[in-house]
């Protein structure tokens, strides 16, 4: 039997009998074609299949879809058996004025031991709006983050590929089957709060990968604290565990008085903990970064693994040593939570010299500070520093 209809609103129906309860889902009028076969008795054998266009309204689908969406437009097509238990659907859009989502694929064992086989898509949808179409245990730790700490900007594309067997759901959200879920993904314009505490990454765009139990994000063009980060890499290491790190290296480049102010933001506060201050410095700042902590949004500052290689040219830094300054400097910086080194060549009060400078910040180190300063002192750079040598040099 084929029967065609016009505009019905499904939900409408679901009152009627039992069998048709799952119809309050359709909040919208449909309209489509509907195959089956009936006995003689006027009961449904075999397969139902399905052809239907949905118009402007909402789909109430609360284990899928957290908050239900808006609706401007539902296309689907398949079959389904009698018991609902079996669906497969050759086709499932659903437009909603913004992000487009749609489905291939086939879902069995349901209610009790559900599986999904397909491809999952969806497009150009806001940050802002994830947590209306992310469902609350799916992914969950990934989920909180996420929502919780990437603030703004746009997901272009986000494909998804499903082999998730019946009654493997659980093992699946524990991050057991890892090879049953494989994401990829397109990001733009994102603002991304990486630490807390920390000043934001704004204007990220990127593209990554998720399975079952790891996540990376290969990042561009964004900025920190008006210091440009053309690149950049993000992992998520079992992010289904509590054991689940973030790993993030990126390379940064500016000027340097705006990354010496990065440094010493609070709980980092390198300079200030040697006396300087982001306005003593002029130059360029070329550094790659790396930072390890765990996943979660309680993050405590002890808890985090940084280090830092730094290139920095063209430096100049006023009153370094004392009340003398410090030009032209061409250095290499290492920093990491415990001691930082430079090394490399600098103008003294216009004096060449070669410096190698050594600054712990634990507090059992055996000392604080070395300075290592090799100069030619000519009599006027004797002069200039009040160093008196003639009784010692010929």
């Amino acid at each position: 039997t084929k029967l065609q209809f016009g505009e019905t609103v499904p939900a409408q129906l679901a009152g009627i009998s039992p069998k048709l309860a799952k119809l309050d889902s359709l909040r919208m009028p449909v309209s489509g074609i509907l195959e089956f076969t009936l006995t003689r008795d006027g009961n449904l054998v075999d397969r139902v299949k399905f052809d239907l266009k949905g118009g402007e309204g909402y789909l109430n689908v609360p284990d899928v879809f957290p908050a239900p969406p808006h609706i401007t437009s539902l296309s689907i097509r398949g079959d389904t058996d009698i018991g609902y238990s079996s669906i497969n659907l050759d086709n499932l859009t659903i437009a909603t004025g913004g992000p487009v989502i749609k489905f291939r694929g086939q879902i069995s064992g349901m209610p009790e031991r559900t599986g999904i086989t397909g491809n999952f898509e969806f497009t150009e949808m806001p940050f802002a709006q994830l947590r209306n179409y992310w469902p609350e245990l799916f992914m969950a730790k990934a989920r909180s983050w996420i929502l919780a700490n990437v603030l703004d900007g746009v997901i272009s594309k986000f494909s998804v590929g499903l082999n998730i067997k019946p009654g493997e759901i659980d093992l699946v959200k524990t991050g057991k089957r890892p090879d049953s879920i494989d994401i990829n993904y397109v990001i733009r314009d994102a603002t991304v709060n990486y630490f807390p505490g920390q000043p934001y990454v704004y204007g990220v765009d990127g593209e990554g990968h998720i399975d079952g139990s790891s996540m990376t994000l290969i990042m561009r063009d964004g900025t920190v604290e008006d210091i440009y980060a053309p690149s950049g890499v993000a992992l998520i290491s079992n992010f289904m565990q509590d054991s689940a790190t973030l790993t993030i290296i990126g390379n940064l480049e500016g000027p340097a008085e705006n990354a010496i102010r990065l440094l010493d933001r609070p709980g980092l506060e390198f300079p200030s903990a040697i006396g300087l201050t982001a306005d003593q410095f002029t130059g360029h700042v070329s550094t790659e970064m790396g930072v390890k902590l765990p996943f979660r949004s309680d993050v405590r500052l002890n808890e985090v693994q940084f280090a830092a290689v730094a290139r920095l040219t063209d430096i100049a830094v006023n009153d370094l040593f004392g009340e003398h300054d410090v030009s032209q400097g061409n250095l290499r910086l290492m920093l990491d939570e415990n001691n930082m080194e430079v090394d490399g060549e600098i103008l003294v009060e216009g004096i060449p010299s070669t410096i190698k400078w050594l600054e712990n910040f634990s507090p059992q180190a055996p000392f604080r500070s070395r300075y290592d300063v090799t100069s030619v002192l000519d009599a006027e750079a004797q002069k200039e520093f009040d160093i008196e040598l003639g009784a010692f040099v010929e």
